[in-house]
């Protein structure tokens, strides 16, 4: 009987220290924002193959307003919280807890939970305090009764495009590095409509002037052009490394290349071929490129992008995958099949110097294809993206040898 009576006494005692604990978890809330894109396969990632685990496990005791930055409201909202949080460069999908950020569909599903639970366990953890987000979020989550509301769109797995911006809305979303995509463009749709006529002039065996025009005056002076346009490009990612050792070297090595092609076109201005090392340094330097945006597609991981661009909104874009290949991945083939046509030309085989050309003028052709949706559908522009066209066009460039008027059949 004495033993039962201690037993209770210890029993409430426990009961009264621990229940204040139980009932302050139970009543605990964490409050978040999820800035997220319809077109974004990373944010398809997190919010169709992870958040519902998440949600399920906290229930009403997590509490999300979810945003889509592909609304103007959600774009003013993310730029203000960005601005807010003092990050160097934001992607979607980005959730907001507190003070934490996480950012990428690696980051939120591995680091999230744990501190959603730390939340709960002491108590909660307010709405983040960002511009315009606590109105929004009490006329939505809390006005709606729920745990998690949409603003933007209803299903974040949807895909959409930026249709209902104007073009001009689209470019002004970054204007400088969306006017150097359209300068590229520019350039690539010059080279394909000057081998197109080139082409019709030679075929017809008429003169061939403009092929002429295109290999021996021109071709220096594009080489040239390209390369500042690159060592350009990759002085604003060396700029924007964000202290990556890997991009330092990566950045450091394409700047190298632009250099010494530079010094080898110039060495060549005197009548003098073209050095013969320029096809395979650029090839290889596009392999380099074409690696590193096959890693952050593969992985879902974030860019770094430099001072110019979002490389990771265009990364997130519908348009970064093809039949659901990385468009890195196709890039990285490209890249290989021209570097091994090389080798087989070298080796005084016919059809492999055919086939290099036909590599390069179809590997033009598609950049100058993704390098459209960049200022004009996507609204943002990927400056390792740019690096990888200005190489393939300057690898074709290269590739182009002057010709001579052809004989005429029965002459």
């Amino acid at each position: 009987m004495r033993l039962s009576r201690h037993l209770a006494v210890v029993l409430t005692l426990l009961a009264l220290i621990f229940a204040p604990t139980m009932v302050r978890s139970q009543d605990a809330i964490v409050y978040g924002v999820m800035f997220y894109s319809p077109n974004c396969p990373h944010c398809h990632e997190v919010l169709t193959n992870h958040w519902p685990k998440i949600q399920a496990e906290f229930g009403d005791q997590l509490r999300v307003l979810f945003i889509s930055t592909d609304t103007a409201l959600g774009r003013e909202l993310m730029q203000g919280a960005a601005l807010a949080l003092k990050l160097e460069s934001a992607g979607v999908p980005m959730l907001v807890i507190g003070s934490e950020v996480l950012i990428g569909s690696v980051s939120i599903p591995e680091s999230a939970p744990t501190i959603i639970r730390t939340g709960v366990q002491n108590g909660g953890i307010a709405l983040p305090s960002l511009p315009g987000v606590e109105d929004l979020y009490r006329a939505t989550v809390d006005g709606n009764g729920g745990a998690v509301a949409y603003i933007g769109r209803a299903d974040p797995a949807t895909s959409a495009n930026s249709a209902g911006q104007t073009p001009i809305e689209r470019l002004s979303r970054d204007p400088v590095a969306n006017l150097l995509a359209i300068l590229i463009l520019v350039l690539l749709l010059f080279t394909l409509v000057g081998l197109a006529v080139g082409g019709w002039q030679y075929a017809t065996e008429r003169n061939p002037r403009w092929l002429r025009t295109m290999t021996k005056r021109a071709r220096p002076d594009m080489l040239l052009l390209l390369s500042a346009i690159g060592a350009a490009i990759t002085l604003s990612l060396l700029a924007g490394w964000s202290n990556d050792w890997f991009i330092l070297l990566l950045a450091g090595g394409e700047l190298l290349v632009f250099s010494s092609v530079m010094i080898g076109v110039n060495s060549a201005l005197k009548a003098k071929p073209l050095p013969r090392w320029i096809v395979p340094v650029l090839a290889i330097a596009g392999i380099a490129v074409a690696t590193y945006l096959t890693y952050i597609e593969l992985t879902l991981s974030s860019a770094v992008c430099g001072l110019l661009g979002n490389c990771n909104l265009v990364q997130q874009s519908a348009y970064a995958r093809i039949l659901n290949v990385p468009i890195g991945v196709l890039g990285l083939v490209g890249y290989g099949a021209i570097m091994l046509m090389w080798l087989l030309r070298r080796g005084a085989l016919e059809w492999a110097n055919r086939a290099l050309l036909a590599l390069a003028v179809f590997g033009v052709a598609f950049s100058t294809y993704l390098t459209f949706l960049e200022p004009f559908v996507i609204g943002a522009t990927c400056m390792w993206c740019l690096l990888s066209a200005v190489l393939m066009l300057m690898l074709l460039w290269s590739l182009i040898t002057p010709v001579s008027k052809p004989s005429r059949r029965g002459h």
